[in-house]
């Protein structure tokens, strides 16, 4: 691997880091969160870095507890993506090492196990899932809770405290790869039942299996089921349609070496583990002298493992019947591991492959890649096709001949498959350069350095107009409201939206250009911006050298705890954000405050599939609006003529501001398509701010003295001093929350 880092130029070799992707946009977060639990005042519980705060159960498990992320803690933040090559270069040798030791209890001679446990150690899946860091360890703990499998079928104690204690383990470190290592075992074991076990014991044998994985994973519940809880009601993506996921037969191009290409986010499985795994294979499924029973149930399981992924139904069930969002294929890794066990312990080296296997083989082939080439499968490239050709020749030609070290040549001729394989692979990633990395993480985090400069002592949130990725906050350890993660409460989410700020189903994230009642009902007293101005009442108070940032400071946020009215228990949201704030503004002092003027707009459908509005302006004060629509669209928005932003897009779908106007204006709005397509709107939305009504409303709610202080990120202590009957924490509802009062 560090070979192939060389090659390519990561880091220190060239100006690349490895990380890529959700490397980039969520796991180098994390890992930066992650430190702040070691060596800060936050923990597994609970984050104030996650949307407007939020459980951290579901999440850690997911994502933070692999023993692999303590690798990262002596890397600085500014150098934590080597930390991240750290494990990446490490996790295929020990993924081999896992394998090789394993492999070698299953086989007295023990010959070939390094050949076999390299395949695994360097198999597309490790290779090409490298931003599924967290899945790595579980990875590694399969070869050796196979092992433990093993001997449970050919013990006659009925417990075995190695393979209970590792697969208890394994549910802990990653509940996602968890759930599929537990599916995988309940498969092979009725494969080994049915197709390799001589004696006569099934039941007892299947009873034991059942009562020991129960028994780990009833030990793994005391993360198990507040990761279970934590997860309630957060994004999901269920789907069990019955539809191709890709064309079937396209699926066997994933076994020629060099096969990836670029695919990662959908394609096919990524299963190739070495041209030798899928030779020995055939010769075992074909070999008349291997027992009849070995090949059906062998041969029945490898098309199962097909049909299981082309069909979604199937496919999905591996997922926990929830669509994944980019690598479609995550159980790939079991496939690959059977397939490798499979081969490794019924293949006997000494024998002579006979001729008629090699005419097949090589016609099997021939005839297979000019179908491929024809289709225009994209995985199969000419060169992909011409490697694979040299080596399952040379391949051949070692096992048609009884040549002197066999098993070491078979070794370097795979080795060399599987580096090819490796370094191709990565060469079709678009890595993020060191500069890349470093120079926003500078300039950002000088700008929060100097926002916990200015001496507040309670806690209040941060955010920002720019977007680095949408999980800042996690990176510098401020309380703030964007965050993208697969951990995500939906309520959350919409509530978000519901406020006009960027709600994409998945993912929430703060634009800045939302009005400042909405900045102030959410407690957000600093912002950071690229421009040196904000068009709302908020006071400068940093600003870098180099005019790339400026900060300012909303003195009319609220505090994170705020006396109420009781009216806020009935306020009911609509899909006017403009509305909901006033409900919520006006709810939390129990009087109207008319901080935000809703505007009436005439409404026209135009023959050219555009939507245009004329916004009749009543109000003195900064004009703002939001559309809502069914589905992401290509539009641009244009005001009084002039283009003004995107819109329905991916991070451009939220409030906009129309700039300040004057009683008797009429403010004309066009949603053009940038296509052919007509744009559909569902409703607009426009209102305009008074900013004496906003500071009148933050001055009487603030004149009831509330506070509140982080002591961790799961223990918040404050004070309060009114009359109010009604205590309102703009902090999500989350049932492990206890309160105490004056204790």
């Amino acid at each position: 691997m560090i070979a192939v880092f060389a090659i390519l130029g990561i880091y220190p070799f060239g100006e690349d880091t490895i990380m890529t992707g959700d490397t980039t946009y969520q796991l180098v977060d994390y890992l930066s969160y992650y430190k702040t639990i070691f060596f800060g005042n936050n923990d597994f519980t609970y984050s104030m870095s996650k949307n407007m705060g939020g459980e951290m159960a579901g999440f850690a498990a997911y994502y933070l507890f692999s023993p692999l992320n303590l690798l990262t803690l002596p890397f600085p933040r500014k150098y934590l993506f080597a930390g991240i090559e750290l494990i990446i270069a490490l996790v295929p040798g020990l993924a081999s090492l896992s394998m090789c030791f394993s492999l070698r209890q299953l086989r007295k001679d023990k010959e070939g196990a390094l050949l076999f446990a390299l395949c695994y150690g360097l198999s597309a899946y490790i290779i090409v899932y490298n931003e599924l860091l967290y899945y790595y360890t579980n990875i590694i703990l399969l070869p050796l809770i196979f092992l433990f499998l093993r001997r449970l079928t050919e013990s006659r104690d009925f417990f075995n405290i190695g393979y209970i204690l590792l697969l208890a383990f394994t549910v802990i470190n990653n509940y996602y790869t968890g759930y599929m290592i537990c599916l995988f075992l309940f498969i092979y074991i009725i494969y080994y039942l049915f197709g390799l076990h001589k004696g006569t014991e099934h039941i007892r044998i299947f009873f034991r299996f059942a009562v020991n994985s129960l028994t780990a994973v009833c030990l793994s519940c005391f993360t198990l089921i507040p990761a279970v809880m934590s997860l309630s009601g957060e994004k999901n993506n269920f789907s069990i349609g019955l539809y191709l996921t890709f064309p079937p037969l396209a699926y066997f191009s994933k076994l020629y070496s060099g096969s990836f290409a670029g695919d990662f986010g959908a394609g096919m499985p990524n299963i190739y583990c070495g041209i030798i795994i899928s030779l020995l294979l055939i010769v075992l499924l074909f070999n008349k002298d291997s027992d009849r029973r070995f090949r059906i149930s062998t041969g029945f399981l490898l098309l199962f493992f097909w049909v299981d992924f082309f069909i979604n139904t199937l496919n999905v069930v591996w997922h926990g019947l929830n669509q994944p969002i980019g690598f479609p294929y995550r159980q790939a890794f079991t496939v690959v591991f059977f397939c490798i066990v499979t081969a490794y312990e019924y293949t006997d080296f000494s024998v002579v492959l006979p001729k008629k296997f090699i005419v097949v083989i090589s016609g099997i082939f021939i005839l297979y890649s000019a179908y491929g080439i024809i289709k225009g499968i994209d995985t199969l490239s000419f060169l992909s096709v011409s490697v694979s050709a040299v080596i399952l020749i040379l391949l051949m030609i070692l096992l048609s001949f009884p040549v002197k070290n066999r098993v070491l040549l078979l070794c370097i001729v795979t080795m060399a498959d599987l580096v090819f394989n490796a370094g191709y692979s990565l060469s079709h990633f678009y890595f993020t350069t060191v500069d890349e990395y470093q120079e926003p993480l500078a300039m950002i985090g000088n700008a929060v350095a100097h926002v916990k400069d200015q001496g507040d002592t309670d806690l209040y949130r941060t955010e920002k107009m720019f977007r680095r990725t949408n999980n800042d906050a996690m990176m510098f350890d401020y309380a703030g409201l964007s965050h993208f993660s697969s951990s995500e409460k939906k309520s959350t989410i919409e509530f978000l939206g519901k406020l006009g700020f960027r709600d994409n189903g998945n993912w929430a994230m703060y634009t800045g250009i939302n009005t400042a009642l909405a900045d102030s009902l959410l407690g957000i007293r600093y912002t950071m911006s690229p421009f040196d101005s904000t068009g709302k009442p908020y006071d400068q108070v940093y600003a870098d050298k180099e005019g790339e940032c400026f900060i300012y400071n909303n003195t009319y946020a609220l505090p994170l705890v705020s006396a109420a009215n009781k009216s806020i228990f009935n306020v009911d949201l609509t899909d006017d954000p403009f509305d909901n704030q006033n409900k919520l503004a006006d709810a939390i002092t129990g009087n109207t405050q008319n901080v935000l003027y809703l505007q009436k707009a005439s409404r026209y459908d135009n023959d050219d599939g555009s939507v245009s509005f004329d916004i009749h302006i009543e109000n003195k004060g900064v004009l703002y609006c939001f559309f809502t629509a069914p589905d992401l669209q290509d539009v641009t928005l244009y005001l009084d003529g002039y283009e003004w932003t995107d819109y329905f897009k991916t991070y451009d779908w939220a409030t906009v501001d129309l700039q300040e106007r004057t009683p008797g204006e009429i403010a004309h709005v066009d949603l053009r398509s940038n296509n052919e397509d007509p744009v559909t709107v569902d409703e607009g939305c426009f209102a305009v701010i008074d900013y004496n009504n906003l500071i009148n409303w933050s001055n009487e709610v603030r004149d009831d003295k509330t506070l509140i202080y982080k002591k961790t990120s799961s223990y918040l202590e404050g004070t309060y001093n009114t009359d109010k009957d009604t205590i309102l924490f703009s902090i999500p509802i989350d049932k492990g929350w206890h309160i105490y009062v004056d204790k």
